[in-house]
């Protein structure tokens, strides 16, 4: 049907109305799709994005090296505590945000495909066009758990005509 304040998409299924957290709803896409290959195809960038890394996460970025190269990121020293970001995975649409939150889990032992998950999905607020709602609809919909995302909260609210009719005193 639409989006609803950037930050819903609002869809019909059969008799029932569904508003779905559109951040949620990726962000389980994402993580299903992390969590089931974690070793994913490194993408070049169009050109190279150069990361300022934090005076604590500076010495992790070479020790967890191997993790990130296989996670799909590949870099290079560029200068006193930056990199080079040439290439990222698949999912990961801003570099230098990507690249940091899976150094902050790495280092902090945290899930990874969560951390890439939530950092790499559509923000609340962001507009989407017909075509990136029903593709989202259709991947949250193939998804393993879609009532919830990987942080635990609900993704999805659903209405049923007769709920509806009962709401508007028409039953």
């Amino acid at each position: 049907i639409g989006q609803f304040a950037g930050r819903c998409i609002v869809a019909q299924e059969g008799e029932e109305l569904i508003i779905l957290d559109q951040h949620g709803a990726h962000e389980r896409i994402l993580y299903e799709r992390l969590s089931k290959n974690p070793r994913a195809e490194a993408v070049p960038l169009p050109s190279p994005v150069v990361a300022r890394l934090p005076e604590d996460l500076a010495p992790e970025v070479w020790n967890f090296e191997v993790e990130m190269q296989a996670l799909g990121f590949r870099f290079e020293p560029f200068g006193d505590g930056a990199v080079r970001i040439s290439a990222v995975p698949e999912t990961v649409t801003d570099p230098e945000i990507a690249l940091l939150a899976a150094l902050h889990a790495l280092a902090g032992g945290e899930d990874l495909a969560k951390a890439l998950a939530c950092k790499g999905s559509t923000r609340f607020g962001e507009n989407l066009s017909g075509e990136e709602m029903e593709l989202m609809l259709k991947e949250w919909s193939e998804t393993d758990f879609k009532e919830i995302c990987p942080h635990g909260r609900p993704i999805v609210k659903r209405l049923s005509l007769l709920d509806l009719l009962r709401e508007f005193g028409r039953l």
